[in-house]
């Protein structure tokens, strides 16, 4: 970060797993908001938000991005989704 700073590179953040963990399960969710402040406190332009195994639920999605806004500007989030199981999430 320290070295994209000095160049004026933009950089997203990435956080995979954000709705759950296949080695930790569904508590992960509350260990991701604190990483994604601080990938915004280091720097980071844009946090993406990862539901890399697909396993989160509308309801879920929508308490995530309620959370991470309150520390992270909400034109700042992107947002990555799997669809698995027929669980399809509507556009945020």
């Amino acid at each position: 970060m320290h070295a994209a700073k000095q160049a004026t590179i933009p950089v997203r953040g990435y956080l995979s797993c954000v709705l759950g963990c296949p080695y930790e399960g569904k508590n992960f969710c509350s260990k991701s908001r604190g990483v994604i402040k601080k990938l915004w406190d280091i720097g980071c332009h844009e946090i993406s938000l990862g539901d890399t195994i697909g396993v989160g639920v509308v309801s879920e999605t929508y308490a995530l991005i309620d959370a991470v806004r309150r520390s992270v500007p909400v034109e700042k989030i992107a947002v990555h989704f799997r669809e698995h199981m027929g669980k399809r999430l509507p556009t945020l």
